[in-house]
């Protein structure tokens, strides 16, 4: 592990072959706490344990590789292919998915949220750069949920999503995006769209509902939930969705609890550019609250 993590790393978290490695969201804490500790001037070492002196331990590993992360979901079909099961109705809204890094477990980590969807929206995925293109010309969606890292490779596609949020379409980057996308290239991306939000703490804690003209209309958004989540700085206070409070404090089943002392920064965002809005969702986790946000977000509960 120690000399496969620097290497994923400066692979833009990929392994040799190109792949996502398993349990990521674990392997990017380990690395927060390490580079956070060795700014402090501590050296880390890890006690290695031979697979023969951990056997229970290697064949629950053994069980966990062996199982799919990347069967398709049914509930979600390749753009203008909708699925013909869905409990939405003929002239329900439409919310499009850009997942163009097929290699993101993204089905079957938000299958809760997936379902929700399908039962107030038609959904579409688009996995391929035409078809993204394809599914803004055809008929603009109500929603684009942005699940992955595959945008940052595809500059003409995010400029034609930027110019459909400024024509009034509502853009969220979520679920493995957070995690999958590196530090440089989302600061980079929300800077091509106009606005100060940058990279910020990776942490677990319990936030609270920012109560602002926004927020304040969705009856559905829980007052405060715990999430794991990559957090943004410079987002103003007008566009945070939820924030830490002075009671709020990291959460870890390892570590001691450390209290937030940046308040200001946030893990779901919203704001206005042009007629549109674009948001951002950066729990790492499915919580059923960020199910909530992202609904909220795609103005399918109360009056986005």
């Amino acid at each position: 592990m120690t000399e496969w993590l620097p290497k994923w790393k400066s692979n833009n978290w990929r392994t040799a072959k190109g792949t996502t490695p398993a349990n990521l969201d674990l392997f990017l804490a380990l690395d927060s706490v390490v580079t956070t500790l060795e700014s402090e001037n501590l050296t880390i070492g890890f006690w290695y344990i031979p697979r023969e002196h951990n056997k229970i331990a290697d064949r629950l590993a053994k069980a966990a590789a062996s199982f799919d992360l990347h069967s398709p979901s049914p509930l979600v079909q390749p753009a203008r292919q909708r699925h013909m099961m869905s409990a939405a109705a003929p002239d329900d809204p439409r919310i499009l998915l850009v997942s163009l890094d097929t290699a993101s477990p993204f089905d079957q980590l938000y299958q809760g949220l997936l379902g929700k969807l399908n039962t107030v929206a038609a959904l579409d995925r688009a996995t391929k750069p035409e078809s993204v293109l394809q599914g803004l010309a055809d008929q603009p969606p109500q929603a684009v949920l942005v699940t992955d890292s595959g945008i940052v490779q595809h500059r003409a596609v995010y400029a034609k999503l930027l110019d459909y949020v400024r024509g009034g379409g509502r853009l969220v980057f979520m679920g493995n995006f957070s995690t999958m996308t590196t530090t440089k290239d989302i600061d980079r991306l929300f800077q091509e769209a106009g606005l100060p939000w940058t990279h910020g703490a990776y942490q677990r804690t319990t936030v609270h509902r920012n109560d602002t003209e926004d927020t304040s209309s969705h009856t559905s958004l829980p007052p405060s939930y715990s999430q794991k989540a990559v957090f943004l700085a410079g987002v103003p206070d007008k566009d945070a969705w939820y924030l830490p409070k002075d009671s709020s404090h990291t959460e870890s089943h390892v570590f001691y609890p450390v209290p937030i002392t940046d308040q200001e920064q946030t893990p779901i965002a919203l704001t206005n550019i042009g007629k549109g809005k674009l948001g951002y969702v950066g729990d790492v986790n499915g919580e059923e609250g960020s199910d909530a946000v992202v609904l909220a977000m795609c103005g399918l509960r109360d009056n986005a």
